[in-house]
């Protein structure tokens, strides 16, 4: 209660629930997607009595991403929680794998997530600590099939949650990961 939590890819998926889990329990919302559409997402947190500010931005393009946790500051003067949930998917086999697929999808799923998490620690470690929740996936640790560059991505989010976590501890920022199977989602459309 009382905390701001930015969620990325909050306008649907996994990323929507997590995002209206966070209002429930009082946060105030700063929802980050690429859609300029997010009436329905505004409904609904509004319903819930929530606040939010949704900040449109295609995480995959690094201009973008500057400023995104600035924005949130400027806006509740504080950012206590960052879920780095946005995601893409591409399948296709790897020896035919499109290489401009594969770097949108790395530069938002790893890339992405590392400077959204340095964006949101200066703040936290200024405010004497906070949360970051990365997902991860099952891919993360099975490699998934058709799916190079989002498995080569998750990987690299698990080994980054690490690696964050074990540097960030001493300044009571705690950096975990979820890694969640197949739900039913857009992104796992094409195989439930």
């Amino acid at each position: 209660k009382g905390k701001v939590a930015m969620v990325t890819g909050a306008r649907r998926g996994l990323g929507l629930a997590m995002a209206r889990g966070l209002v429930e329990a009082g946060a105030k919302l700063v929802a980050v997607a690429a859609s300029p559409d997010c009436r329905e997402l505004r409904q609904a947190i509004e319903k819930m009595g929530g606040e939010m500010l949704y900040l449109r931005a295609d995480l995959a393009d690094r201009r973008q991403r500057k400023g995104l946790v600035d924005k949130a500051v400027k806006r509740f003067g504080r950012l206590d929680i960052l879920v780095n949930g946005a995601g893409i998917q591409h399948r296709q086999p790897a020896v035919d794998f499109d290489l401009g697929q594969w770097d949108r999808i790395v530069s938002l799923m790893m890339t992405g997530v590392f400077e959204l998490s340095q964006q949101a620690a200066r703040v936290m470690a200024r405010q004497g600590g906070g949360k970051i929740i990365n997902i991860a996936s099952l891919a993360s640790f099975q490699g998934g099939w058709i799916v190079p560059a989002y498995a080569a991505a998750k990987h690299g989010v698990a080994g980054l949650t690490n690696a964050l976590a074990n540097e960030w501890a001493s300044k009571n920022i705690h950096v975990n990961a979820i890694a969640p199977g197949y739900f039913d989602t857009d992104m796992c459309a094409a195989i439930v």
